[in-house]
């Protein structure tokens, strides 16, 4: 059971959960770096050594970021409010209750486009800039959760 179904306020139910993006684009950097990595001379032992515990480094690296940052976390499109869950130790939870929300933004690169993912940036009325959630890591299909979340403030209605 995940944080966010842990703490659903009575009545409160899912509507839409986002899932992270950004994926490919990670990983054709580690993929980047291993060719810049398996590219360093390693005629000497010293050398050899330093290489391996670099692919050891940028390995670790990778798994964290692709497949537990996926896994842990969250962003949710609620009945009530829309709830950003981001960690895996330390966790970080910013939310905002729909009936707050003024816009929601969809920002999109052409790879973004390419690959169906954004950056989604939500506006709240009366939210100094840095406050609520300002912007969410890169998520998968943003125009989906974009419409989920102003027909959940319909629902409200």
């Amino acid at each position: 059971m995940s944080y966010i179904d842990k703490n659903l306020i009575p009545g409160e139910e899912i509507v839409y959960r986002a899932k992270s993006g950004g994926t490919f684009g990670q990983i054709i950097t580690f993929a980047i770096i291993f060719a810049l990595v398996y590219y360093i001379p390693s005629e000497p032992e010293v050398l050899s050594t330093i290489k391996l515990a670099l692919y050891g480094i940028f390995g670790f690296s990778a798994i964290y970021w692709v497949i537990i940052r996926d896994m842990s976390d969250e962003f949710v499109v609620t009945s009530k409010r829309i709830v950003d869950k981001r960690g895996f130790i330390g966790a970080k939870t910013d939310e905002i209750n729909l009936d707050k929300v003024e816009r929601v933004i969809v920002e999109q690169s052409i790879t973004g486009r390419l690959f169906g993912e954004g950056t989604i940036k939500i506006k709240g009325a009366g939210v100094k800039e840095g406050d609520g959630i300002d912007q969410a890591y890169i998520i998968k299909k943003p125009n989906v959760f974009k419409q989920k979340v102003y027909e959940a403030i319909e629902a409200l209605k």
